[in-house]
């Protein structure tokens, strides 16, 4: 899409992900259809812009492993329980779920959401295009940086390394990083959760 300069921007999949995320939840609020347990799934790699939308409109965040098939577990997991009502979740990776009646990423379920909300917003927003909209959000919910960056440890050698990298995490987290303190470690293999600012 054209930037107000007229350049073409590339949005990331946090990026369009929270655009629909904010599409979805404003209108179902608009029309009342919006339940009170709904929530919204997150995985721990993504941004945490989603995280901020969702709680203005009353919707829990809940943070997943990385992957659909921990995303199909909650929303089993809430189907059986009847206990929630699952609205929404993305990947960086450019993977979408509108609705629980498929448990996979789905790209059919969002082309036509994300073409839905370009009409929205260029008819209801008065001319307002996409990149408008996620300018919009952050204004509204404050600006979110985000980067990627992806090392390859290959064969019998890299599992070792990789090992040994989890292993020295676990036995020695960092006190900080990039000169912030670390306020909380969250380890997902035991399940265990740290503050340490209250050492609970």
């Amino acid at each position: 899409m054209k930037n107000n300069s007229g350049d073409y921007v590339l949005l990331t999949g946090n990026q369009t992900g929270a655009l629909l995320l904010h599409y979805i939840l404003s209108r179902k609020k608009e029309k009342g259809f919006l339940a009170d347990n709904s929530v919204m799934l997150k995985t721990i790699v993504r941004s945490e812009l989603g995280r901020a939308i969702a709680e203005s409109y009353g919707v829990q965040t809940v943070d997943t492993l990385t992957g659909f098939k921990y995303i199909a577990g909650k929303i089993e997991e809430y189907r059986r329980a009847d206990t929630k009502t699952f609205q929404f979740d993305y990947e960086e990776s450019y993977g979408y779920l509108i609705g629980d009646f498929v448990c996979d990423k789905d790209a059919v379920q969002a082309a036509v959401i994300i073409a839905e909300a370009a009409a929205y917003y260029k008819w209801q927003g008065k001319g307002m295009t996409l990149y408008d909209g996620l300018t919009q959000l952050y204004q509204t919910y404050s600006y979110y940086k985000e980067s990627l960056t992806s090392f390859t440890l290959k064969g019998k050698d890299g599992a070792k390394q990789i090992s040994r990298i989890m292993n020295r995490f676990c036995e020695h987290p960092p006190a900080e990083l990039a000169g912030a303190a670390v306020g909380k470690i969250e380890d997902y293999q035991s399940g265990k959760r740290t503050n340490l600012l209250t050492l609970q």
